[in-house]
C-alpha cells in the first residue's frame, strides 16, 4: 500500500491501526506545541482482504496521501524482548541484536522484522543505583578475629531508608527468610573476610652468594595463622626512593647476635637487589614468594635482578664476604597498612638483648598496637639460631650450580 510517503514537510501525522476485524486511522496536527485531532475514522472489516480497499477510501476522504504515517502493531503481532545491549556502535545495534534474540523467536530469523532501541536511563522509575566504598575495619582492639565466611560467621549488609513521606518503603535484610512480596530481596554474591598479615622469612646463605628473602601472606583461621594459598594477586612494589609507597628499609648491623667468625657487617656492606636502583614489583603466588629461589642469578654478576614475578627479595652478598647478620624491615606504610601486625609488642623480659626487643615475632605480652612492619633476620656465613631454641641442625644441600 503506497498511500504514505516516508518523508513529508507537513507538521501533521497519520496513525494507523489494523486488526483482523477493524481498521482505524487518526490524522493529528500540532498547534502551539500541543497535538490536536484533525480527523479520525474506524471501519469494520469482514476479512483482512478488505483492509486495502477500506484504507484507500479513508486516505482519499481525509486527504492524507503523502503524510508521514506511524503504524501501530497489535500486541498479538509482535514480541518485545528486553536483552542486554551489545557493545557496538549505534549503527550496528540492530544487526547485533538479531543474533542475541534468535533463540527467543518462534520463527526463522529470516522471516522476522527486527528493530532495536536502547531503553532510556530513567526507564526504571522508582529505582536507583547506589555506589560507594564499603570498608570493613578490624575490631577496635586490632586483635585477630574471624574468619567471616559463608556457612560460619556471616556479614549481612543492609539498607535503611529515611521514609519521611510515609511511602511505605519496606526493606528486608534477612535474605534467608521467605520474602513478604515477590522478589523484594535478592542475594547477588558472597564475600569472605579474613584477618591477614604479611610476614618476612628469616633467611641465611653463604657469605659468597646473594640471599633470597621470602614473603608470606597469612590469615587467621580462628585458632592460628596459616598460609593464604588463595592469594596470587598481592603485589609488592619495590622502590629505592625514600618516598616510595613500599620498600625494604636499609639493613642495619645486628649487634645483638653473638660475635661470629670474621669481620662484623657494617651498614653499607649488604646491598639490596644488588644496588640496582631500578624500581620493580613482586607478586605473590599461592600466598608466598619462592624463598631462596635465586638459582638463575649469574654467579659472576651479583647485580643481576631476576625477572620472575614470584621471586623473593634479594640481598647481598656482603662486601668482602663478611660473615654476620642484619635485620631487615618491609615498609608497608601507605598501601598495606591492614597487613601490619603486633610483631614487637610486650614488655621486655629482664636481661633481654637488643635482638629480643627489636625482633620478637611472638611477644609474650602483645602491646595491642597492630601497626608493626614485618622484619626478618638474614644471616651470611655460619647459621646461628635464636638463643631460646634448644637445638639447631644445619643440612648441607650441595654447592650452588
Amino acid at each position: 500500500m503506497q498511500f504514505f510517503k516516508k518523508k513529508a514537510k507537513s507538521s501533521s501525522r497519520v496513525g494507523l491501526v489494523v486488526s483482523s476485524d477493524q481498521l482505524a486511522v487518526a490524522h493529528m496536527g500540532e498547534r502551539n506545541g500541543a497535538p490536536y485531532r484533525i480527523a479520525c475514522e474506524r471501519v469494520a472489516l469482514q476479512s483482512e482482504k478488505d483492509a486495502d480497499k477500506a484504507l484507500a477510501k479513508i486516505v482519499k476522504t481525509m486527504e492524507v496521501e503523502g503524510k508521514q504515517c506511524s503504524y501501530v502493531l497489535n500486541r498479538k503481532d509482535y514480541n518485545l524482548h528486553l536483552v542486554e545491549a551489545p557493545e557496538v556502535e549505534e549503527s550496528e545495534l540492530r544487526a547485533a541484536v538479531r543474533w542475541k534474540i534468535k533463540d527467543l523467536l518462534d520463527m526463522k530469523l529470516g522471516d522476522a522484522a527486527i528493530d532495536a532501541f536502547k531503553v532510556p536511563g530513567d526507564a526504571y522509575r522508582g529505582r536507583g543505583m547506589l555506589s560507594g566504598n564499603l570498608i570493613f575495619n578490624r575490631q577496635d582492639s586490632g586483635a585477630p578475629d574471624g574468619p567471616f565466611t559463608t556457612g560460619t560467621t556471616e556479614i549481612s549488609i543492609g539498607l535503611s531508608a529515611a521514609d519521611s513521606d510515609t511511602a511505605a518503603i519496606k526493606l528486608d535484610t534477612n535474605i534467608g527468610a521467605p520474602p513478604d512480596i515477590e522478589d523484594d530481596v535478592a542475594l547477588i554474591g558472597t564475600e569472605e573476610f579474613r584477618y591477614g598479615r604479611l610476614r618476612l622469612l628469616d633467611s641465611y646463605a653463604p657469605e659468597t652468594e646473594p640471599l633470597g628473602i621470602g614473603v608470606l601472606a597469612e590469615y587467621w583461621n580462628g585458632s592460628e595463622f596459616i598460609l593464604n594459598t588463595d592469594d596470587s594477586c598481592t603485589t609488592l612494589p619495590f622502590s629505592f626512593t625514600p618516598l616510595a609507597t613500599a620498600r625494604l628499609l636499609s639493613v642495619v648491623p645486628d649487634s645483638a647476635l653473638a660475635p661470629l667468625e670474621g669481620s662484623p657487617i657494617a651498614t653499607d656492606d649488604v646491598a639490596i637487589e644488588g644496588g640496582a636502583g631500578t624500581d620493580f614489583k613482586i607478586t605473590l603466588s599461592g600466598g608466598e614468594t619462592v624463598a631462596n629461589d635465586i638459582g638463575s642469578v649469574d654467579e659472576n654478576d651479583a647485580n643481576e635482578v631476576l625477572s620472575d614475578s614470584d621471586r623473593p627479595f634479594i640481598a647481598g652478598p656482603p662486601t668482602g664476604e663478611t660473615v654476620g647478620s642484619v635485620i631487615l624491615e618491609l615498609d608497608l606504610d601507605g598501601i598495606f597498612d591492614f597487613l601490619k601486625y603486633d610483631w614487637r609488642g610486650g614488655v621486655p623480659e629482664p636481661g633481654a638483648t637488643a635482638l629480643d626487643i627489636l625482633y620478637d615475632d611472638v611477644p609474650e605480652e602483645a602491646s595491642g598496637e597492630y601497626n608493626d612492619n614485618p622484619r626478618a633476620i638474614i644471616e651470611f656465613g655460619s647459621y646461628r639460631g635464636h638463643d631460646r631454641v634448644i637445638n639447631w641442625q644445619e643440612i648441607y644441600i650441595g654447592p650452588t650450580p
